[in-house]
């Protein structure tokens, strides 16, 4: 961790101030301490008198010490780091990565430890620069709707909240180009100024770890104080963030780690305190996988969670994203989602605004008390405003023809998973563990 570093670092100051030697990490105790699951501090604190032991006995601990107790440590020391990164390192990297590393290693077996990784650095530059398509990463803001097509007082909703010129409660941006560690920085603070986030000290701080260059946050990123909303001699005002933020990474060609951590995960942490509800589409699948294995994205079971739970946990789902990207295949799909969500809110909360607005379905007939809704109903109700002409015709004649009611009783199964589908479910009744 971070304090570690400050820690090792801090010593080695003092040790060379008294001309001492300088140290690095103890990998037998960290090793050690990590598989037998030992998190307490008292095993610093033992480690610590032992040394304090040794140094004050007269006796050499390592004459009586048995040698194959020595050795075998030592094999398992080496034997470990080889496993750890050689073997399951190749789940966290990419393919061209990976080979770097074996190249690297099989080097420094060859021509000695410094010519190897010397070797091995060469061997990074070229692949970096052959992966690149020499153009840096660019932000634009654009002006996008998803295809969905929304009954009257939904449209008046998107209208006046979500695409309102002035301050409109969705954004979109397009991101492109390769994002690196070098270029990260630049865009987190290219896309916390287009939507008016102000960055604080704490969060200045947290991207300064996050970051691979520790000046590289102080010389790119600024602390913007909050000015007044009221016009300044420059004409400038302050930018009102929106509520829903929308990532286009369709032209991104790649991510690294580094990239992905300082710049995206520091993104969706600040979006998470502010209320901004954060998603991306359009990844290509290298960066999706980036985005996910280093935790900034959900994963598949999680994202399909939070997805259902956003439109189930009532007013305040939102709150429920925990600082992660949200993902979509599409842009459509991202920004159809992002509206659904401010129809939902906007017409479940006292919203200030037009005083006609309306819950979505506030013009569905009234179902008698302990009776639930029929599927015929549901269509020609519910379902009818997402059909085009053509299919609306069909449902208008009679529907009854186009499914089957069932009941279940509790523990029966609706569907079976890997199974082959032939028919969509609409629960009416109860609801689907």
């Amino acid at each position: 961790t971070n304090k570690e570093m400050v820690t090792v670092g801090t010593s080695n100051f003092m040790s060379g101030c008294l001309f001492g030697f300088t140290g690095s990490y103890i990998f037998s105790q960290t090793i050690f301490t990590y598989r037998t699951g030992c998190h307490s501090r008292y095993i610093g604190i033992f480690i610590m008198a032992a040394y304090l032991c040794v140094c004050a006995s007269t006796i050499n601990v390592l004459q009586i010490a048995p040698l194959f107790f020595l050795g075998a440590t030592l094999i398992f020391i080496g034997y470990d780091l080889l496993w750890e990164w050689l073997i399951d390192i190749r789940s966290k990297i990419f393919l061209s990565e990976y080979f770097i590393l074996l190249t690297t290693f099989v080097a420094i077996q060859i021509i000695g430890m410094d010519f190897g990784i010397l070797f091995g650095v060469v061997v990074a530059l070229v692949e970096h620069v052959a992966s690149t398509t020499h153009r840096e990463s660019t932000l634009e803001r654009v002006t996008k709707r998803s295809r969905s097509v929304y009954p009257t007082d939904d449209w008046n909703i998107l209208q006046s909240y979500g695409y309102n010129m002035d301050d409109p409660k969705i954004v979109t941006l397009e991101v492109k180009g390769p994002v690196f560690f070098g270029s990260s920085q630049k865009l987190l603070q290219d896309i916390t100024d287009e939507i008016g986030l102000s960055i604080s000290e704490d969060e200045m701080k947290q991207i300064a770890f996050a970051s691979p260059h520790p000046s590289t946050p102080h010389s790119s990123l600024r602390v913007r104080p909050l000015r007044s909303s009221k016009r300044s001699s420059q004409g400038f005002q302050r930018k009102i963030h929106p509520q829903y933020l929308v990532l286009d990474m369709t032209q991104m060609t790649n991510l690294d780690a580094s990239a992905a951590s300082s710049c995206f995960l520091q993104l969706a942490k600040m979006c998470e305190k502010r209320g901004i509800f954060l998603c991306a589409a359009g990844v290509i699948p290298r960066v999706e996988w980036m985005l996910r294995s280093h935790h900034v994205a959900y994963s598949f079971e999680e994202e399909i969670e939070m997805k259902n739970s956003m439109f189930s946990g009532g007013l305040n789902s939102a709150k429920t994203v925990e600082g992660k990207l949200m993902l979509f295949l599409t842009i459509f799909e991202a920004l159809e989602f992002s509206e659904r969500l401010l129809i939902r809110r906007v017409s479940l909360s006292k919203f200030p605004g037009d005083p006609n607005l309306r819950s979505p379905h506030s013009n569905l007939t009234p179902v008698k008390e302990g009776t639930h809704h029929q599927l015929t109903y549901i269509f020609l109700n519910v379902l009818r405003g997402e059909l085009d002409e053509d299919e609306r015709v069909i449902v208008d004649k009679d529907v009854s023809g186009y499914y089957e009611e069932l009941k279940l009783q509790a523990g029966e199964f609706v569907f079976r998973k890997n199974t082959y589908p032939d028919a969509f479910f609409v629960v009416t009744r109860g609801s689907v563990a």
